[in-house]
């Protein structure tokens, strides 16, 4: 069945936003320096897409929070209720000087792509790795 005109523009419309999601879908998130100061950034194929600064005022210290997670398996639920995929995350977190106060910088899956992330901030800027561990006095 042929289309019209508008037919054929609200296809290019649905095509150009379905490759937007593609587009989205593999996209990866990293850290980024760029003129002394901390940028998280989104790329695709390994190209800066968007960058957001990263305030470090009153920052001194950054932490790696570990996090067990699952995640249910929709299409195995009548079979087997309780299936789920046990993981890891480790939040990458910027931390004050009594670690009263937190700001979640990136999460991994990956404990040594932590460790990486954790080298690089304490190399290029002031903050120090330390366990989390708050002072409320």
């Amino acid at each position: 069945m042929p289309l019209n005109l508008i037919g054929n523009l609200i296809l290019l419309v649905f095509l150009i936003f379905y490759a937007l999601l593609v587009c989205i879908a593999f996209t990866k998130r990293g850290l980024l320096k760029y003129n002394e100061n901390l940028y998280r950034g989104v790329y695709f194929k390994g190209k800066l897409l968007i960058k957001k600064k990263i305030d470090l005022t009153n920052k001194v210290s950054v932490a790696i929070l570990k996090f067990k997670r699952s995640q249910k398996m929709a299409w195995f639920s009548v079979a087997k209720p309780d299936l789920s995929s046990k993981f890891n995350n480790f939040d990458i977190t910027l931390l004050n000087q009594k670690h009263t106060n937190k700001d979640h910088l990136l999460t991994l899956f990956n404990e040594e792509h932590a460790k990486k992330a954790i080298d690089f901030l304490e190399k290029n800027f002031s903050l120090k790795y330390e366990v989390y561990s708050p002072d409320f006095d």
